[in-house]
Formats: structure tokens, sequence, C-alpha cells
């Protein structure tokens, strides 16, 4: 809606031609949201804070490896914009899937599929689903598991 769109309504309803009540509807901060958008102008998602929320259907999904993916268009805008960490959400299932810039600068690979131009994705494996861990990330040892004795070792050094 555009500003003149918001003041006929507010006029509509009273408001005037007053600078607050024009924009009654608004809250006092500012719209922290910021909107990506795809080469043909649509928007896919959008940045707020460090995050990039983003909402996709399962036909979405990559199958062949199973894998979620992005417009370079759109990489570039969250590179450019400092996003640290990306949010999925399935609405078909309400699976939230999770990862961080980093994993995804490291894991991603190009893709190119018919009709939808070049991405990059990330497989599903790498993302974290509903907030469990993801399944391909290197676990760190646990430095208080016990340890097996080189076989060779002297007993007492």
């Amino acid at each position: 809606m555009t500003r003149k769109q918001t003041a006929r309504w507010s006029e509509q309803r009273g408001g005037g031609g007053d600078e607050r009540a024009r924009h009654s509807q608004c809250s006092t901060t500012p719209a922290l949201a910021q909107p990506v958008h795809a080469d043909d102008g649509r928007i896919v998602g959008e940045i707020r804070g460090q995050t990039f929320y983003k909402r996709v259907k399962s036909a979405h999904f990559l199958t062949r490896p199973p894998a979620l993916g992005n417009d370079l268009t759109v990489l570039a805008q969250l590179q450019a914009a400092g996003v640290e960490r990306l949010e999925v959400i399935n609405i078909d299932t309400g699976t939230t899937y999770t990862t961080t810039w980093e994993t995804w600068e490291r894991h991603s690979f190009p893709v190119n599929r018919a009709g939808f131009g070049p991405q990059r994705a990330l497989p599903l494996g790498w993302w974290s689903v509903d907030g469990a861990p993801p399944a391909l990330a290197r676990r760190e040892p646990d430095r208080d598991a016990p340890r097996q004795l080189p076989l060779f070792a002297e007993v007492g050094e």
C-alpha cells in the first residue's frame, strides 16, 4: 500500500490531515524487516536482524539430492546485508530449517535446473531441523570420554 493510499484510508476513518492520525496503524518503532527480492521483483523472504527468513512449499525442495536452494540474486543480497543465519519454514509441514551463513558458504553447491536459473543449494543434512543438530555436522570429540591407551605404551607413562 502506498503512502497516498494509506492517507486515504485513514481519512475515511476520520483521520483528517493529521500526520499521526494518518499513520495510526503503524507502530512507533521503524520497520525492522528488509524484503529480499528475486530477479523478477517478487519478494521471496525478509531479513530481520542478522537472519534471513523464507517460507516455501514442499514442492520447492530439491529432491536429488534433497536440498534447499536460493537464487544467486537472493544470495548476493544476503551477503551484502551481512546475514549470519538462514531460516526456512516449510508451510506445508510447519518444519523449520536453520543454518548459518558459514555453513551455507562452505557446503552449498551450484544448481541450474531448467527454468529456475542459477542457484546454490545446501543439502538437508547440513540444516538444523526443528532445532535438532544438523545430521552432517561434525561433532567435537568429548574430552571427558574414556580414551584407549596406545597399543605399545608402557604402563605408568
